[in-house]
């Protein structure tokens, strides 16, 4: 027989139950002294029903327990006369022999010569079994549920922030929109200089509220130690007109300071924070008005 089979056959679970026969015990020892598989799996069954046994233990009535001990006497052999006493104690009747099973008292000893002997040790088993799985069951259900109450709870609040996210680049978006709609807004594409012809920048620049925008997703990202600095050229003069940072997203444009007067605008790279004066070797683009 296969091990998976062997183990779905409810053998380890009688055999734990100590329900079998000896032929069938000594099939179960040299099954689990061949398969380390089969071996493993009864260990667990004996630690659940010991576990289980102890869940669900029941202290038995002390009156019961005073009649049963007062009827044995295991110094001495059972007499006939005891039998019929302790018979009477529980109000039991010995079946008479039948077609389907025949128990015969001989010495105090009840024997079973029942075909249904075995059928009724599987079914107890089977019935422990499923008791067993459906707890089980239940437990893990129940862990299932929670991690899906979890889930829900994550993708909640994944959600919230999601729609905020949404909420406030549409937000920029439009705001940006309207700035650039302005018909008094100009609009200058700054080129890449001959050592960094691939960058780009676009600013939008209003002469009347002299507000200043970029639009710098056409640079590379710096690293933490430096930033780009957006210079106005004013009577050949350069003008700090703000530091940026290249954000590749709807909320890219960025307002810079304001510039009255300017006849080119140009961009370099300059230590973080920016500095007093453009660094002329680091200039990536530039444009005249």
């Amino acid at each position: 027989m296969e091990e998976k089979d062997f183990i779905e056959s409810g053998i380890l679970e009688l055999y734990v139950l100590d329900a079998l026969s000896l032929q069938e015990r000594s099939e179960v020892e040299n099954m689990c002294f061949t398969s380390a598989f089969v071996s493993a799996e009864l260990k667990r069954i004996e630690a659940s029903m010991e576990v289980f046994a102890l869940e669900y233990k029941i202290e038995p009535d002390s009156v019961l327990k005073s009649t049963i001990e007062s009827k044995l006497d295991f110094n001495s052999t059972v007499s006939d006369s005891s039998i019929i006493d302790i018979k009477k104690t529980f109000n039991n009747e010995i079946p008479e022999k039948g077609n389907s099973f025949q128990k015969v008292i001989e010495n105090g000893i009840i024997y079973n010569n029942s075909n249904s002997t075995n059928w009724a040790k599987y079914a107890f088993a089977a019935s422990i079994a499923l008791l067993m799985i459906s707890l089980i069951g239940s437990y893990t259900l129940w862990n299932k549920l929670k991690y899906s109450q979890n889930n829900y709870a994550d993708l909640l609040n994944k959600n919230a922030l999601h729609v905020n996210q949404v909420s406030y680049f549409k937000n920029q978006f439009y705001q940006s929109k309207k700035l650039i709609d302005d018909p008094d807004f100009k609009k200058l594409a700054l080129i890449g200089t001959k050592d960094h012809l691939k960058s780009l920048a676009v600013v939008w620049w209003n002469k009347k509220s002299h507000t200043v925008m970029i639009d710098p997703n056409g640079l590379s990202a710096t690293d933490k130690n430096h930033s780009y600095q957006l210079w106005a050229i004013s009577n050949g003069k350069p003008v700090d007109a703000g530091v940026f940072e290249v954000k590749y997203d709807l909320s890219s444009l960025s307002k810079l300071n304001d510039v009255s007067d300017a006849q080119a605008f140009a961009v370099t790279l300059e230590p973080k924070g920016g500095s007093k004066n453009p660094t002329m070797s680091e200039m990536y683009v530039m444009s005249s008005i």
